[in-house]
């Protein structure tokens, strides 16, 4: 991958602070979490799962999984699922695959 390619990735995954969870806006939360809030909480969250289970766990596929499962919504915006349509969520999954489009592909496996 390229270094350009790398950068345009890190500027679309960091621009997902700029994302709030619209579930929590709906909610009337206050401070409502951003997905780059979410993403670091989920990725905590599987590590502390992995090292709880006698399993042996592939922490670097887990935590591809963790970081990325969201990555679209850097372009689609966070739609929560009680109103995720297929159109929506279509679009979040093509959003991904360009986002991720030059990069591992495993990356895109992961989501």
């Amino acid at each position: 991958m390229s270094a350009e390619r790398a950068l345009a990735f890190l500027r679309e995954f960091n621009s997902l602070e700029g994302v709030l969870r619209q579930g929590w806006v709906m909610s009337g939360v206050p401070g409502p979490e951003d997905v780059a809030a979410h993403t670091a909480g989920v990725a905590v969250a599987a590590l502390l799962v992995a090292a709880g289970v006698a399993a042996p766990v592939d922490r670097a596929r887990l935590l591809e999984m963790a970081l990325l499962h969201d990555i679209g919504e850097a372009r689609t915006g966070d739609v929560p699922l009680v109103v995720k349509t297929d159109a929506a969520e279509a679009a979040e999954r093509a959003a991904a695959d360009d986002i991720l489009a030059g990069l591992p592909s495993r990356w895109r496996q992961a989501l």
